[in-house]
């Protein structure tokens, strides 16, 4: 395998890409994000892994020996407790006093040995995997599918283009803890049942493990041979660690040859699970459960107990675990360990039974799965909008008592809840990005956030810190973030360990472990706010923190979705490196053709070491961006050309399918108009073919107020009305959401992405007026929800400037200084996504008969979006539309002037499926739109009538009628709502 530097130039450098990925996304570990940061900005990054790649072909021992001779430990809090034991003490506050108790110690490792590190866990997954089979009952860590493939050679075998590796943890966990409490929720219909919850105590440094045992296990295959002198490197690499903990951390008794598991590495992902294979296994053929999953060392076993005497913790463990050989009995320090494998104990105290009776209700179980559902990070893909109703302090501190009746008497205790207290700060930052606000009304927020995050906790939710920093700077509140900074170093200085456990740390130790702890806080602190800073360089106090977010820009490790444009932050134009990547103002950047041409042309280099996925829709954004305004034109994106791009930018496989199926422009010189025909690829499950109507007042001074002041059209009161709709087209499940004209910023357009990917809803909306210089566009938007074959969810937003400006729209514009063109040649999508075919026409376009005429027989509905105050006019189009083009006209006007509706090409009584005017709130109305029915009536309505016109001729009391009154009308007078064709129908 190692025959060729080619080869392993090729390896070390897509594992280079993976491990950036790993820790791109990683919150915890962030002074190993650092190192690959100054890795790859000290100028010699090609020079490290041509290095890197060259000592590896060679074997070469004494370069590894350097680079582990580096190898050091960091210090981290684990726990903290509180000093005060009088339980009866009901604090009025939360005790921001409490101490550390116990403390993880990391490795601190050059970036070099983490990408070998990487590399050799590859490899080892894949021989194993293929030996042995997956491990069925490990949830934690799951490599990507298509990482791998059916190749046994261990180069081609792997998929080293990309960066990708790991599952979002999210979702492993969520799959995990979902199967069994569906499992509990099953079995208890049954009969007597107990979800056991089990908890290695201290896995990774109480873990014997060998590297020669582990070598047995490949005995036969030539692939692990060749990777001896890597693994030899590897077990170097657990030695020392395991030789430098032992030295400080109780506990540890380890012989010759055996190691703990390093933390911060990635290695133990799949050693651990090799590890604890023994003891899953032990598990499943023992207990027969129905169900056993274990996420790192967290198990979950479900099992019928049948009737239990005297139910307790103790009675499960010793009936289900003990005396069916999974745990030996209770040693003399009350801890189990695990029969198939003696050095890997349980931790008692965490021990945690659920025990649900045969056929009642699981009560526990249903309010848990709610809860867990509402909390969920699918359910968020929005920002919280209810963030600025409520106060922080409710969200962030939870108050506990004995009943519901919130007598005093009754009040336990009141505690902090971190994971709230995140969240409401992702919320606020989601509501602030992009928007414009009073500061003053945030101001009580950020105050009780700084408080909240002050004394013990500011160290105890430290992986918080980077968040703060964001939103602080998010809000150019300089002042504050400096404030905070500063007040979490002091908290650090002040940090003792009068209260470490007797058994964590030994004594003669302690000092230089605190020392070591406080350096890894301060180390952790400056990156914290230099990943904030990283966003906006004016907003660093420090220049240590500015030359810090300097280097993470440039290797792009800072926070994606805060930046305002989609991967500007990619760009090649070298101004990026200075500019704020937050609060960017659009028409500023638009208005200047050469630099926006520059930084929307993206950079290959940035591109090729991305962290992270490039998704589609981005490109369709940042080429939107680049080509607006291009020669006072508007120009339309090529589909095609975008997708091969994201192709190669991902090094996705040329077999996936384009979601673009088909995409051709018919034009009609006749009437200078284009009809561009797009099938789309769509195959999520869809029952129905609900539209949501947007209800909102929109108007005429306004729309030209906010071109003037881009500002006034993105603020923080409409950002949280638009997420409001959304949410509720989601819980309403509609398939298609219509906004009138004007409604959209285009800065929000890529924030709502994910969410319309998530749901499978299709927008369409009309974008606020974009100005370049003195030229105006006013562009309506699809943003079309796709689903290919393999369930692959992608957004696709095409955009179109509007063909035909309305008279007193232009003489408006003209009046403030812009321009407005009608393009030379008219173009109208149509969209067809397998199921239904829709297209729109914007305000003053339905006017135009040939615009309606080239959408005769090509659409299902047609979406109108408007600001139209000639309702009567308009109305009398859209009956006549939804006729003449037997199709549903789905108008969005503003509230203002009302008529907004969805009209169908019905009976009168039936015409009109919604109709709504008026209103001071956003609401959403939702209607069902009929295409199915429509469709099949279309498709057989000829020959339904011939045949009924047969029928009559043939008919025998047709030739009895003597006069008029007695014809027969039975057959004429058919029952149904849908209208006739009209003539000349194709």
């Amino acid at each position: 395998m190692f025959d060729s530097l080619d080869n392993v130039r090729y390896m070390v450098e897509g594992s280079y890409k993976k491990l950036k990925s790993y820790y791109y996304y990683d919150k915890t570990l962030l002074y190993i994000k650092m190192k690959i940061v100054e890795f790859e900005t000290d100028g010699k990054f090609k020079d490290n892994l041509e290095m890197l790649a060259k000592n590896v072909f060679e074997d070469n021992r004494q370069y590894f020996d350097e680079l582990e001779n580096q190898i050091k430990i960091c210090v981290m809090p684990k726990t903290f407790k509180s000093i005060n034991n009088d339980i009866r003490l009901i604090r009025g506050n939360i005790d921001k006093n409490k101490k550390i108790c116990k403390v993880n110690f990391t490795i601190d490792i050059p970036v070099e040995l983490l990408i070998l590190d990487l590399m050799w866990t590859l490899f080892i997954k894949k021989i194993y995997t293929e030996q042995y089979g997956e491990f069925t009952y490990s949830h934690a860590g799951q490599f990507k599918k298509g990482l791998f493939n059916a190749e046994k050679d261990l180069i081609s075998g792997i998929d080293f283009k990309s960066n990708r590796c790991f599952e979002p943890y999210f979702q492993c966990y969520t799959r995990w803890r979902n199967k069994a409490l569906d499992a509990a929720m099953e079995t208890g219909k049954e009969e007597n049942t107990a979800m056991i919850s089990l908890d290695l105590k201290s896995f990774y440094y109480n873990i014997d493990f060998d590297f020669r045992e582990f070598a047995k296990l490949f005995d036969n295959d030539e692939r692990y041979t060749s990777i001896e002198f890597l693994t030899s490197v590897i077990s170097d690499i657990y030695t020392k660690y395991t030789e430098l903990v032992v030295k400080y951390k109780k506990g540890i008794k380890k012989s010759i040859g055996k190691t703990v598991f390093p933390i911060g590495l990635i290695s133990p992902l799949i050693l651990r699970d090799i590890a604890l294979e023994g003891v899953d296994n032990s598990i499943e053929t023992g207990l027969s459960p129905k169900y056993y999953g274990r996420y790192v060392d967290d198990m979950l076993i479900v099992v019928g107990t049948g009737q239990i005497e005297h139910i307790s913790v103790e009675e499960i463990i010793e009936n289900i675990l003990v005396k069916k050989q999974i745990l030996n009995a209770k040693n003399t320090n009350g801890e189990y360990n695990f029969f198939a494998e003696p050095s890997v104990k349980l931790q008692g105290e965490k021990v945690n039974c659920f025990y649900f009776e045969k056929g009642k209700e699981n009560i526990l179980l249903d309010v848990y799965c709610k809860k867990i559902k509402k909390n969920s990070s699918e359910a968020n893909l929005l920002p919280d909008i209810d963030v600025l109703r409520d106060s922080f302090n409710s969200r962030a501190y939870t108050m506990n008592s004995s009943d519901d009746s919130m007598k005093i008497r009754n009040l336990e205790f009141m505690e902090s809840d971190n994971y709230n207290a995140t969240l409401f700060i992702n919320g606020l930052k989601g509501i602030l990005k992009n928007a414009s606000y009073d500061k003053k009304y945030i101001e009580k927020y950020l105050t009780d956030i700084i408080n909240f995050y002050s004394g013990s906790q500011a160290i105890e939710f430290s992986n918080t810190w980077r968040t703060i920093f964001e939103l602080l700077f998010l809000c150019k509140d300089k002042d504050r973030a400096s404030t905070f900074y500063f007040n979490v170093k002091k908290e650090i200085g002040n940090l003792s360990f009068d209260y470490v456990e007797e058994d964590e740390i030994y004594s003669k130790k302690k000092q230089p472990i605190l020392n070591k702890l406080k350096c890894s806080l301060l180390l952790k602190l400056d990156i914290s706010i230099g990943l904030a800073v990283a966003l906006d360089y004016y907003r660093g106090n420090i220049k240590k923190h500015k030359i810090l977010g300097q280097k993470i820009r440039q290797a792009n490790m800072l926070s994606h979705n805060m930046v305002s444009f989609p991967l500007i932050n990619y760009s090649m134009d070298d101004s990026i490196n200075e500019i704020p990547l937050i609060n960017m103002n659009l028409n500023k950047i638009l208005s200047d053709v050469t630099i926006r041409k520059k930084l929307f042309k993206l950079d290959e280099e940035k591109i090729r070491w991305s962290p992270r996925f490039i998704h589609l829709n981005e490109l369709y954004f940042c080429v939107f961006y680049f080509t607006i305004g291009s020669g006072n034109k508007f120009v339309r994106e090529d589909n095609n050309s975008i997708f091969k791009s994201y192709i190669r930018m991902n090094n996705l496989s040329e077999k996936i399918p384009n979601p673009i199926i088909y995409d051709v422009e018919n034009f009609s010189a006749e009437l200078n108009i284009a009809r561009k025909d797009i099938v789309i690829s769509d195959n999520c499950d869809k029952r129905n073919t609900k539209v949501g109507l947007v209800n909102t007042k929109i108007n005429e001074d306004e729309v030209f107020d906010i071109l003037l002041y881009p500002e006034k059209g993105i603020t923080v009161e409409k950002k949280q009305s638009l997420y409001k709709l959304l949410n509720t087209a989601k819980e309403e499940k509609v398939k298609y959401l219509v906004f009138p004209e004007f409604y959209m910023p285009a800065l929000w357009l890529s924030d709502i992405g994910g969410f319309t990917k998530q749901y499978g809803i299709t927008v369409v909306t009309g974008l606020q007026y974009i100005a370049c210089n003195d030229r105006v566009f006013n562009i309506v938007c699809v943003i079309a929800s796709t689903c290919g074959k393999t369930y692959f969810k992608n957004m696709i937003p095409l955009f179109r400037e509007k063909n035909y400006y309305a008279p007193e729209e232009r003489m408006e514009l003209a009046a403030l200084g812009y321009v407005s063109k009608n393009p030379s040649k008219a173009t109208y999508y149509m969209v067809n996504n397998g199921k239904e075919k829709f297209s729109t026409i914007l305000c003053f376009e339905f006017t135009d008969i040939a615009s309606r005429l080239i959408m005769k027989g090509e659409v299902d509905f047609l979406c109108v979006p408007q600001l139209n105050r000639d309702t009567n006019y308009f109305s009398s189009i859209v009956e006549s539309a939804a006729r003449d083009l037997h199709t549903l006209v789905v108008q969005a006007n503003t509230s203002k002037y009302g008529d907004s509706r969805v009209t169908g090409p019905y009976k009168t009584d039936f015409k009109d499926i919604l109709k709504i005017k008026g209103g001071e709130n956003d609401i959403l109305i939702v209607g069902e739109l009929e295409v199915k029915a429509l469709q099949k009536f279309k498709n057989s309505y000829y020959s339904d009538f011939e045949k009924q016109v047969k029928k009559c001729l043939a008919c025998k009391k047709v030739r009895t009628v003597s006069h008029l009154s007695q014809k027969c009308i039975k057959c004429l007078d058919k029952k149904g709502k849908i209208k006739g064709l009209p003539p000349n129908w194709k």
